[in-house]
Formats: C-alpha cells, structure tokens, sequence
C-alpha cells in the first residue's frame, strides 16, 4: 500500500505530539510516588522508560536504517519489551529520563522530515515479517499512545487515593 503525503504529514504530527506529551509528564510526575510498584506492575517511571528504551534500539534505528539515512551500530532489537532492564541509575533522574526521550524524538524527528513519500514506503523485515517505515512508526505512535495512556491512569488513580 501507498500512503499519501496526507497521512504522512498526519503521522508525523501525531509523533511531534507525543514529544510534546512526554514534556507535559514533567508537570505532574514529580506529584505521584513513580518509583512505586504496584503489585505485580511496572512503576510509572518503567513504563516511561521503556518508552526511551523503544525508541532507541527499536525504532529509530529501523527507520533511519531502512530509510537509508543510517546503519545501525547494534543489531536492531524488534523485541525491545524483552530486552528491557529497567536501571534508574543510568537515567539519574526522572526528568533526566524525561529530557532523553525528548532528545531521543527530536532526533528521529529530523530524521521523520527529510523523508519523502518513498521513503515511508520502503519495508524492513520485523519479526520475519516485512514492514514499511509508515506501519511501523503508526505501531510506536500507538505503543507510545498505550504507554502514556496507563502512566495517565496510574497518576489519577494514584491522585484519587491520597
């Protein structure tokens, strides 16, 4: 399938919105205990990190190798839930955390806009599968959107207890 410069402009809106999401979570994380596990969950600062985690050998290497821009200096990790290992030291801090993911998106941002339409079109091998740089930026847009959505619901959960 073509996608159109409509829905790649779309896309890439909806990749500079989450940037700007993750900036809003700098507000209200520091209100809410975000190291604290609930029974048998990720802390708030986990599902986050995972988000930079992602990003970093999943996502952004896919594009800009596929896209032609860049080869990867590690293999390329399509299972990245299972090569996380949550360390809060190597982050310092949460706004540490939080400033990487902002950095980490304005470099695959660059990248998203010097694309042209062919480019969103090249494919890439996924989990044995080929697949084109738009469908797998629309599945970060979604597991970033799923990721933020229960950080969101944690914090009014953890809101409404107090």
């Amino acid at each position: 399938m073509d996608f159109t410069k409509t829905q790649i402009d779309q896309l890439i809106d909806d990749v500079s919105y989450l940037q700007d999401e993750v900036e809003a979570l700098k507000y209200v994380i520091h209100s809410v205990p975000f190291d604290e596990k609930p029974a048998g969950k990720e802390s708030i600062i986990e599902m986050v990190a995972l988000i930079d985690h992602a990003q970093k050998v999943f996502y952004r290497p896919f594009v800009e190798f596929v896209a032609g821009f860049a080869k990867p200096e590690e293999p390329i990790e399509d299972e990245f839930r299972k090569s996380f290992l949550f360390d809060m030291e190597k982050y310092e801090t949460v706004d540490g955390l939080l400033d990487k993911i902002v950095k980490h998106r304005a470099a695959l941002m660059s990248v998203l806009v010097k694309m042209n339409v062919i480019d969103w079109n090249k494919k890439g091998v996924v989990k044995g599968k080929p697949k084109t740089i738009y469908t797998v930026v629309t599945e970060m847009v979604e597991f970033e959107r799923n990721q933020l959505k229960m950080v969101a619901d944690r914090v009014m959960t953890m809101e409404r207890e107090r």
